[in-house]
């Protein structure tokens, strides 16, 4: 283990590729608890590839805080970010700050944790963004199963000061993190194509109950052909208790938000280029963010007997596929519909696939054995099935159960 503090430069500065770094202090005492920061970034690699700053054991995982500018700088490719504390102390329970982002990457293939709880990164306290993947080369990285902005338990906050996530570039995978408590978004995006962000828990602990909104959105940006959530096992995201909206896409055309708990946030569950709702038009010609797809419109709703009946009419497209999911908001939920008469998706309670006639008209019925409470909201949403991505989807004006 190695003592790296009180430089004029960089701690680390390697212009290598292949270089392995295991239980550092870079930035603090050797108690790992008071900083003593060094002038320039933690580690810096330049234009390099193929390095790793990782800890398999409590041993090994390098303390990079206290730094006047970044924590990690990358320039290269293949570099593996694993079971690091960044921005926090040796417990991972109290802020230590790097003055400028936690983690910063510029290249191709490089990931930040492996996946596991064993290797994940605790990404949090830093007066920046947690992490910042800049510029179009940053295509196939991947960011999976951190904490970036809570504490080691995933319990407690811990935020950044800014987002937790800053991305540009391509078919990135955000996965099975706890992104919340930072004072920007939870995830920002610009002009990103083809990414995956799903399993996260944006705006709320790691057990998916505690309020630790971010201070704007849970994820904004533009986005063309992402995938924001999905129908397999682990892969919708919660985004709830966040200060704007759940999502907010500003453009991008092809996305697909499918099947997320989105609830409690300060505007409308999903806001395409707007913070208020976008209205339905005939055969849906119009244009914009998603192409401002239509959504469902529930006729009635009904529960007898522990089952729930929804029927419902939909214009759009015609002579296409849409996906209709249908979701629960229970009426004790703050913020279960918002001023404007639409609301979020709390509780998924499934989906139906119906196909528009040569007018761009279809109906459905949705009927499902659930759990649902006089006053609860039922919403719907529409995502078109044959377009890869699917087309966009957003929630429904509220039907309220009597």
């Amino acid at each position: 283990m190695l003592l790296i503090s009180d430089n004029a430069m960089s701690g680390i500065n390697n212009q290598r590729s292949g270089g392995t770094f295991l239980g550092n202090k870079i930035r603090t005492n050797i108690t790992g608890i008071v900083a003593i920061p060094n002038d320039d970034y933690r580690i810096f690699m330049s234009i390099n590839s193929d390095n790793i700053i990782v800890g398999t054991g409590i041993n090994e995982s390098n303390l990079i805080s206290g730094n006047k500018k970044m924590g990690i700088l990358i320039n290269g490719d293949r570099n593996k970010v694993i079971n690091n504390k960044i921005g926090v102390d040796i417990s991972g329970t109290s802020k230590i700050p790097n003055e400028g982002i936690g983690v910063y990457f510029a290249g191709e293939y490089n990931e930040i944790g492996d996946g596991t709880a064993a290797g994940r990164n605790i990404i949090s306290g830093n007066a920046s963004n947690g992490v910042t993947f800049q510029g179009g080369g940053t295509e196939y990285s991947t960011i999976l199963n951190n904490y970036i902005g809570v504490d080691i338990t995933g319990l407690n906050p811990l935020g950044n000061d800014l987002s937790g996530i800053v991305s540009q570039g391509s078919f990135v995978t955000i996965k099975d993190n706890v992104i919340s408590a930072n004072g920007g978004s939870g995830i920002s995006t610009n002009g990103v194509n083809e990414f995956i962000i799903q399993g996260n828990n944006i705006g709320v602990d790691a057990n998916g109950e505690n309020d630790l909104g971010n201070l704007s959105s849970g994820l904004a940006g533009s986005h063309n052909g992402s995938t924001i959530g999905g129908r397999g096992t682990g892969e919708p995201n919660i985004i709830v208790n966040n200060d704007v909206s759940g999502i907010y896409l500003f453009s991008g055309v092809d996305n697909q938000v499918i099947s997320n708990s989105i609830y409690n946030n300060g505007n409308l569950g999903i806001s395409w280029a707007f913070l208020v709702p976008t209205t339905n038009d005939n055969l849906d010609l119009d244009t914009g963010t998603n192409n401002r797809q239509n959504y469902p419109i529930i006729d009635t709703s009904c529960y007898e007997v522990n089952n729930l009946n929804v029927q419902g009419s939909f214009n759009s497209e015609a002579n296409k596929s849409y996906y209709v999911e249908l979701f629960k908001n229970e009426s004790t939920v703050t913020g279960s519909i918002d001023p404007s008469d639409f609301g979020e998706g709390q509780e998924l309670l499934g989906s139906v696939i119906i196909t528009t006639d040569g007018n761009g008209d279809a109906s459905f019925i949705f009927t499902h054995s659930t759990m649902v409470s006089m006053g609860d909201y039922i919403l719907s949403t529409a995502t078109e099935c044959t377009r890869r991505p699917s087309g966009c989807r957003r929630m429904d004006k509220r039907y309220k159960l009597y």
